[in-house]
């Protein structure tokens, strides 16, 4: 089943003839970035190691994609991971947030290959359109209660998703940000962290850019019973308040997301760097079962290079 959003402009900066990709000059394709929110260097023939050197030039640190440590490329710098394999709809959100840390500025993603099937585009939602088209109740919920996120975790993954290695180091954790909390049963964790819902963007426009659409624990619009939507019986969102969102605001949510949403068909050899404080990102399943290959990256801005 294909769904479509209103395609908006997508800033499209063509660096197909410079002979060295990597030494493309920043300044070349931020001021695109920060008006549109996302733009797609093309002919960008990188490997890892040129894809990952590329990334370095903008941000001085990395996110660690702990939901998909089994994908990192062990013969890069540990935060290059390619996306899941399986064909799935994934909503959209930004990378990091349901987490009690600043979420990465910027994502990169690579397109090894692209989708031989029908489908398989890349969703972008920006943010600023998704909030200006809250209706008013329940955009008023979203800014004054935010979002409280639980999930439920093996050793492996919280330590991994915190940085942490041990209990006390949890602890102390726990300590400095008030608003997450955990408690155990037998080697689970139960995790839950409470973060804004409505924030500002790196240019302090207000966003809705965050994880809620990807953190459900079930998905039961009819339209989209044939696309494979993600996710996860142990993931819970609910308002600050504790109030868990009704299918009604779980349907408008997903009805302003399909509304205002471009959809990339990605090609091998697309660079596309976006604003993860501004714009959203999922993927839609293809028609048929083939592969569909991206490298993805989650960096902080270096910075001489925010806007």
């Amino acid at each position: 089943m294909s769904i479509h959003g209103t395609k908006t402009t997508l800033k499209v900066v063509d660096v197909s003839e410079v002979e060295d990709p990597v030494s493309v000059p920043p300044e070349h394709f931020l001021e695109p970035l920060w008006h549109s929110g996302v733009v797609l260097l093309g002919g960008m023939d990188l490997d890892l190691q040129q894809f990952e050197e590329f990334t370095h030039r903008l941000c001085d640190h990395f996110h660690r994609s702990a939901a998909r440590d089994d994908l990192r490329q062990s013969d890069g710098d540990g935060y290059s991971v390619r996306t899941p394999k399986g064909n799935f709809t994934l909503l959209a959100h930004n990378e990091g947030s349901y987490r009690p840390f600043q979420p990465a500025h910027l994502a990169f993603f690579l397109c090894i290959e692209g989708p031989s099937s029908r489908g398989g585009e890349t969703l972008l939602v920006d943010g600023r359109s998704f909030y200006q088209a809250l209706p008013g109740q329940l955009a008023r919920t979203l800014k004054n209660e935010g979002v409280v996120y639980s999930a439920r975790w093996d050793t492996e993954r919280w330590q991994a998703e915190l940085g942490v290695e041990d209990i006390q180091e949890l602890e102390n954790l726990a300590m400095e940000n008030h608003d997450f909390s955990f408690s155990f049963e037998s080697d689970e964790m139960h995790y839950q962290c409470k973060r804004n819902a409505i924030v500002e963007d790196l240019q302090g426009e207000p966003v809705f850019a965050n994880a809620f659409l990807a953190h459900l624990p079930e998905v039961t619009l009819p339209r989209y019973a044939q696309a494979n939507p993600y996710a996860s019986k142990t993931n819970k969102v609910c308002f600050g308040s504790g109030d868990v969102p009704s299918e009604a605001d779980i349907q408008t949510l997903i009805d302003i997301q399909d509304k205002v949403s471009y959809e990339h068909a990605p090609a091998a050899g697309d660079l596309l760097v976006i604003d993860n404080s501004r714009v959203m990102h999922g993927r839609r399943s293809t028609e048929g079962d083939c592969r569909r290959e991206l490298l993805t990256r989650f960096g902080y801005l270096r910075e001489e290079f925010k806007p």
